[in-house]
Parts: structure tokens; sequence; C-alpha cells
């Protein structure tokens, strides 16, 4: 195998695309290099890096994260652990979990939109469920994330329908 053909195969572990900067990282960063330069394995991610290489045509990028990025990595795996509760059978646990994410976040993606909107249909909270269909379509409208408003605006229709119906 020649030296270009194990160092493709090496790129697949390891494929650093966006390094962000906060304001304490560059004083982190430097330790882990000091670290890394006295025992190369305490620091594996900067010997791949040193090993292998920077992948070559890929975009480095050092840039401040936005917000919505920090935000993201705080709502991030919550959604996981609200769909095991509903797996469970515990769908007043998981609404509160969806709940306190668009309660603190403009969350981006369908998901956080989707599930609380399916568990307060389920239990005939149309307006509450409207209301988060209707945060989703302005959220997808404004661009804040890639997806299609058409399912949210389905889902609002039906439930506006069940509504009135509800009323007579």
């Amino acid at each position: 195998m020649s030296d270009n053909t194990k160092n493709e195969n090496k790129t697949e572990e390891w494929i650093p695309l966006v390094i962000t900067v906060t304001d304490d990282s560059t004083e982190q960063f430097l330790k882990k290099l000091k670290r890394w330069c006295d025992d190369p394995s305490s620091e594996p991610e900067l010997e791949r890096w040193n090993r292998i290489g920077y992948p070559k045509g890929l975009p480095f990028v050092v840039r401040k994260p936005e917000q919505w990025e920090l935000d993201h990595y705080q709502y991030f795996p919550t959604p996981k652990r609200a769909r095991l509760l509903e797996k469970e059978g515990k769908a007043d646990e998981a609404l509160e979990i969806y709940m306190r994410i668009l309660r603190n976040y403009t969350p981006r993606g369908t998901l956080y939109y989707e599930r609380p909107a399916i568990i307060l249909e389920r239990a005939g909270k149309h307006d509450d469920a409207i209301l988060i269909c209707d945060r989703a379509i302005a959220a997808i409208s404004e661009g804040l994330f890639n997806a299609d408003t058409e399912p949210f605006e389905r889902r609002r229709a039906r439930l506006a329908k069940k509504e009135i119906r509800k009323g007579i």
C-alpha cells in the first residue's frame, strides 16, 4: 500500500471541517499543544492531525460560533431522551422536555416542533398544537433552517378543523 493510500484511509477516521473559537479556547488549545508536545498520546486528535495532516481540498474555517450554534449544543441531546420517554408511554414527560426547548430557544429542525405538536394533538390540546405549528412555519419561513412548511400547514389545518368540530 502506498503512502498516499494510507493517508486517504486515515483521513476517513477524522475530518475536522470547522474549528469553533470561544473566548477561552485559545488558551485551552495552547495547553493541549503543550501536553501533546510533552506526550503525543495525551492528545490523540492532535496526534492524528500531525500524523496524517489536514485533508487536501477541505475547507479550514476558524470562526466564532453564532449564538444559535451555542444554544444548539445545549438542547441537542434532550430530544433523544424525550423520544425514549415517548416510547415508554410517558408522553407528558416527553412533552415537558420539548416545551422547555421551545420556551428557551428557537430550535432549528422540524423534530423540535413535530413531536410536541403530535403529543398535544393526541392529548386533544389542539390550540396549543396549532401554536407550535405556527411557530414552526414562522421559523422555516424566516430561513432559520431548511424545511418545507407544507407538513406544518396541513397539520395546522387539520387541527383547526378538529377544534371547530369540538366546539359544535
